[in-house]
């Protein structure tokens, strides 16, 4: 009886959590506790909260919670640089899905994991990774706020997703209102009660935050991103963008 105790607690997950933990400490500088917590554990739970998260609470909430999952652990142990942003990529997989599931705007899920993949491959250390997922993390859970919290009816929340798929084309209040099959004067009128904007103002805002992006990639000249966007000349890119951000896009770039 006592070998099968003493065998229980060598294959506690707990002790071998403790055991994992202190051998990783001792072998590194990094808090492995604190890096799991933050990607795997209780991400989900921190992000759709009903607070709009800070650094500072993100922070206090990773260093309080005790939940460690063993198999983590083992597999960060020793793992290079580049098999922990394969690591770490696989997390924000996870993340975006789980955003989607909990109701969040496919594309703006999308984008947000695009653009942590992005941090990502230009990140050299642990510290690099852990404010890169506390901004996503962050990043996410206002957009939560935002579309989930925000009450708008679910016309307008089509509209909205309409609106994201279709930045890289031409889109109209028109079109929004065929795409979801609603009558426009309607759509357009509920639509700017409960938002605030016109359809043909968000859909500027939408298109303009997606030319940013492009922008700041480097991989597009300005005439591509205008056709890109769908609009039918640079002139016209030109003027909405300066509208928008107060330069023009070739003042932006440099």
């Amino acid at each position: 009886m006592s070998r099968d105790k003493s065998q229980n607690n060598n294959f506690n997950p707990k002790n071998n959590i403790l055991r994992a933990n202190d051998a990783y400490i001792a072998e590194h500088t990094l808090d492995a506790k604190k890096w799991f917590n933050m990607n795997r554990i209780i991400i989900k739970d921190i992000i759709f909260s009903t607070r709009k998260l800070t650094p500072e609470m993100y922070r206090n909430y990773i260093n309080s919670n005790d939940n460690l999952a063993a198999s983590d652990i083992k597999s960060f142990i020793g793992m290079s640089i580049e098999l922990t942003k394969l690591y770490t990529a696989i997390s924000y997989a996870y993340l975006c899905e789980d955003a989607i599931n909990s109701g969040l705007s496919v594309m703006d899920s999308e984008d947000l994991k695009k653009k942590a993949l992005i941090d990502l491959t230009q990140a050299n250390s642990i510290d690099e990774f852990m404010e890169i997922t506390i901004n996503l993390s962050i990043a996410y859970n206002h957009l939560y706020h935002e579309q989930i919290k925000s009450n708008y009816s679910y016309c307008t929340m089509q509209a909205i997703e309409f609106i994201k798929q279709h930045r890289l084309a031409p889109c109209t209040s028109s079109t929004v209102a065929d795409g979801i099959d609603v009558n426009q004067s309607y759509l357009s009128n509920l639509f700017h009660k409960e938002t605030g904007y016109t359809l043909t103002e968000f859909i500027q805002n939408e298109k303009m935050n997606m030319a940013q992006e492009l922008i700041n990639r480097r991989l597009y000249s300005l005439n591509e991103i205008s056709s890109l966007l769908g609009y039918e000349n640079y002139s016209h890119f030109s003027r909405i963008f300066k509208k928008h951000f107060g330069v023009t896009p070739s003042k932006f770039m440099n």
